[in-house]
């Protein structure tokens, strides 16, 4: 299953200094729009990259904006191999 993100940033709320909130909304939502897939033991993983006028085809949201898709399923019974990159190129100290 896949649970797509759209937002509609004109009436989204704003912050004093122009800020619009839309998609970080949209980001909390998707994170907990499913509260039981933990227990259920449903995978799944907020997905931004994809080719969003082909998404909003699909979705047939063309006034607003396709800004995620968070696919769920039960994950493999063997796990990807994984390759963690280092901590001293993730964490920053006083630079960037």
């Amino acid at each position: 299953m896949i649970v797509a993100g759209c937002v509609e940033p004109a009436k989204a709320w704003k912050r004093n200094d122009g800020f619009n909130a839309a998609e970080v909304d949209m980001a909390i939502v998707m994170e907990s729009h499913h509260p039981g897939r933990h227990r259920r033991r449903l995978g799944h993983l907020l997905v931004c990259a994809f080719d969003e006028p082909k998404a909003k085809e699909i979705l047939a949201c063309r006034r607003r904006a396709h800004r995620g898709h968070d696919p769920m399923g039960y994950p493999a019974a063997e796990p990807v191999p994984f390759v963690r990159q280092p901590l001293r190129e993730l964490v920053r100290k006083n630079r960037w």
